[in-house]
């Protein structure tokens, strides 16, 4: 499709060269001139979209830039939800020692999450797959990594547990998922979320 546009603009130009050249009578140097400046005009307006595209390409295929210039409110955008939600799992070993923090602040999404599946508040859900997106935009914490169900925002990893998983992470293209244990405490804001992410970093069989 491009390389038809091109061709099409191609033989535009082309056929508005023609026109100037017979307006310019015989005189050689002007249609040079007029040839050159078109030409050039032309060679600037392809350069330019296939530039506008390249970068379209980029942003829709790379995931880390998608988040580059984002920063998140209580839920994701559906485009970057979409894709955590088909990232790679991080491998676990049952010890759920990794600590989920600010969970107070999304109290709603909790709520939403429980009536959802139809619990009760006080309910324990083992082994839930959260996703983990890091927020490189995020100035006021720096390595920021939140922790994510079905797009909507249950809290953020530890500060100091996240330099080297904000790393790892990034290097899978920002986003990732562990299993969780999620104690629902709708009624007195107190949900807590503890993450199962095995050390040394590596990915879980089949992911």
């Amino acid at each position: 499709m491009g390389c038809l546009k091109g061709c099409a603009g191609f033989f535009v130009g082309a056929m508005i060269i023609g026109l100037l050249s017979n307006a310019f009578g015989k005189d050689g140097l002007g249609q040079i001139i007029v040839a050159i400046v078109l030409l050039s005009a032309l060679a600037i307006a392809i350069f330019v979209v296939y530039q506008k595209r390249k970068f379209t390409n980029e942003r829709k295929f790379n995931p880390v830039n998608l988040l580059r210039d984002v920063l998140f409110g209580t839920k994701l955008p559906e485009d970057i939800a979409a894709k955590a939600a088909s990232s790679s799992l991080l491998a676990y070993d049952d010890a759920f020692k990794w600590r989920v923090v600010r969970s107070e602040n999304y109290a709603q999404n909790f709520q939403t999450i429980l009536q959802e599946y139809e619990g009760r508040d006080g309910d324990v859900f083992e082994n839930f797959q959260a996703q983990l997106v890091c927020e490189p935009a995020n100035t006021l914490y720096p390595n920021a990594i939140a922790v994510t169900w079905g797009g909507l925002i249950i809290g953020y990893m530890a500060k100091l547990e996240t330099p080297s998983l904000f790393a790892y992470i990034m290097n899978m293209g920002g986003m990732a998922q562990v299993r969780g244990r999620l104690t629902f405490g709708v009624t007195e804001n107190t949900n807590a979320v503890r993450l199962d992410i095995a050390m040394p970093f590596s990915l879980a069989q089949n992911s």
